[in-house]
């Protein structure tokens, strides 16, 4: 197992590890006395990899987060074309994957298919970055008015692999969805 990739489950799976500076609420607004702990926080080096969000390319990557999510919301499938590898796989819950972007632009046109007007949400956990490619893990909600008037309602969490293209261009090679207990549900406050 990698270091970074090592650091990055010690730091979810151990939240005691993780730096106390990032969250304050956390601790009640101030960092905890660890005189006496066996628990010895992670030098600044290590705390530094296990977040790439300041790594040059962690901005390009929101602003793709950002650009699919809008051409997702407006329907715009030239837009989401743009996206995706031609090899890319999305694999969902229940569903089998869709291998290849035709094959995954076809089934996000029939989730907006008859009028339906979807809003997502998404926000990212965490980021690594090797080269070209990317490993990004995110929590993402969904809210999609039927032309029925009825609502579909979901919420999960992401695991995608993106790749740099030879243009510079990041585009999702892999994407994983599925409902996750977690994530909280849909609510009033979810898309202000």
């Amino acid at each position: 197992m990698r270091p970074v990739v090592f650091a990055l489950f010690c730091a979810a799976a151990f939240p005691a590890f993780a730096d106390p500076s990032e969250d304050p609420a956390h601790y009640g607004g101030r960092h905890p006395d660890t005189a006496g702990s066996t628990v010895t926080p992670l030098p600044a080096d290590v705390l530094s990899a296990l977040s790439d969000f300041q790594h040059p390319e962690a901005e390009a990557l929101r602003a793709f987060a950002l650009s699919w999510q809008r051409a997702f919301e407006a329907g715009d499938f030239a837009a989401l074309a743009a996206h995706y590898e031609p090899d890319a796989w999305l694999v969902t819950a229940h569903q089998p994957a869709r291998k290849g972007r035709d094959l995954i632009l076809t089934y996000l046109r029939a989730a907006r298919a008859e009028g339906a007007t979807p809003r997502f949400r998404f926000e990212q956990e965490s980021l690594e970055i090797d080269g070209d490619y990317a490993f990004r893990t995110a929590q993402w909600w969904l809210s999609v008015l039927r032309a029925n008037g009825t609502t579909l309602n979901d919420s999960g969490r992401s695991f995608a692999v993106l790749r740099r293209g030879a243009d510079g261009h990041w585009r999702l090679w892999r994407d994983i969805n599925t409902p996750t207990p977690d994530v909280g549900p849909v609510t009033a406050e979810t898309f202000p």
